[in-house]
């Protein structure tokens, strides 16, 4: 008889006396300051929204992107300032 874990496909390998399954933790989020202080403003201002894309599984997608943006913005602006100062 197959289990439903071999039935999705999945498959064992022999370990000892055991048969474990093929598995592998997911990717885990590269998500650095400004996506964690978005996730904390949706978090404790906008609710809703943030549990609903933690139940679809959209959030750290989005943190991610958020994240990426926001440092995207944040090295522009230091470049801007940095010569700004330098032909004052």
């Amino acid at each position: 008889m197959q289990s439903n874990f071999e039935a999705m496909g999945g498959t064992y390998r022999q370990a000892g006396d055991f048969l474990l399954p093929n598995v592998e933790a997911p990717e885990s989020p590269k998500i650095g300051i400004w996506g964690e202080r978005y996730r904390k403003h949706l978090q404790e201002h906008i609710e809703p929204l943030y549990t609903a894309m933690q139940l679809s599984g959209t959030l750290d997608e989005h943190l991610e992107r958020v994240d990426r943006e926001a440092t995207e913005m944040f090295d522009r602006l230091v470049h801007q300032l940095a010569k700004a100062s330098q032909t004052s």
